[in-house]
């Protein structure tokens, strides 16, 4: 009876060793697994954060273009009101010129052949 204790302990103390040896096999393989679910996760939260990155990139990018391509335009149209205003300011005085420095005579003459050369250039 006493050796069955003895037997019965000792195969209970083998038993647990492997229980925990088991155990140690367990807690090292999950500790293994979550490594490299955390390191997966890693990875995919730098991935999504450079796809964010390169749309903000682009969005940007394009943002700049679409304000640069506006620029130019109204630019364009601001060098064109500027000549249309100087043609016309040149317009007036040459006329004042012209009516302070020609004779009446002179400037019928002139008046004249401008409407002459206009008629002549529309076809």
């Amino acid at each position: 009876m006493i050796q069955k204790t003895v037997d019965d302990q000792k195969a209970i103390e083998e038993r647990l060793t492997k229980i925990e040896e088991e155990k140690g096999k367990i807690m090292a393989d999950a500790t293994r697994e979550a490594m490299a679910v955390v390191e997966k996760s890693k990875k995919e939260a730098e991935e999504e954060k450079q796809k964010v990155l390169n749309n903000a990139k682009k969005e940007i990018s394009s943002l700049a273009e679409r304000y640069r391509a506006q620029l130019k335009d109204e630019k364009a149209q601001l060098v064109k009101e500027i000549k249309g205003e100087m043609a016309v300011l040149i317009v007036k005085a040459s006329e004042k010129i012209i009516k302070k420095e020609f004779a009446k005579e002179d400037q019928n003459r002139l008046e004249k052949a401008i409407k002459d050369e206009l008629s002549s250039t529309k076809i």
